[in-house]
């Protein structure tokens, strides 16, 4: 039986296309997402359309956002946002909101160390991201690390870095 090419298959393959070409938001975050060409020409090309300047938008704490994932076992799975204040090197003495997300690990397969503290089950981590620079609804910097200041200062980092480039 012979199949043509419909919409059917349009409907199914899009989907994949648009996740393939959007090369992770352009999210960095320390990896090397950010270094192939056509990622680097699309961060230029989106931070061109929002007027992008690092003295103005680097250091702008209104504009990040900032979550916690707590994942620990016999933890009650559950959200709530809280003002927390951190001492970063780039931004010094820093309060934010921080959203916080908890995580139950208990039904989790794995051994005793896996739960120890610090283990795979066992953990939290500090997600930031510049509200305002998005492109098709992604944060175009964001950062992840085991605490607040240390992914302050890492989003700083890209965003200059941006600026640089």
């Amino acid at each position: 039986m012979k199949r043509s090419f419909s919409f059917y298959h349009l409907f199914y393959l899009l989907p994949l296309f648009v996740l393939y070409s959007n090369c992770d938001g352009y999210k960095g975050a320390g990896s090397n997402s950010n270094s192939s060409q056509a990622c680097v020409s699309g961060q230029k090309l989106a931070l061109a359309s929002l007027n992008f300047s690092p003295e103005k938008d680097c250091r702008q704490l209104q504009n990040i956002k900032c979550e916690t994932r707590v994942f620990k076992p016999s933890m009650i799975n559950g959200e709530a946002e809280v003002q927390v204040c951190d001492s970063s090197k780039i931004f010094g003495e820093t309060c934010l909101p921080l959203k916080i997300l908890h995580f139950d690990t208990s039904v989790a397969d794995g051994d005793e160390a896996d739960f120890a503290e610090g283990g795979v089950y066992n953990y939290q981590e500090f997600n930031c991201y510049f509200e305002t620079l998005t492109s098709h609804e992604e944060a175009i910097f964001s950062s992840s690390s085991d605490s607040l200041a240390k992914s302050l200062d890492q989003l700083y980092a890209q965003c200059t870095e941006a600026g640089q480039k």
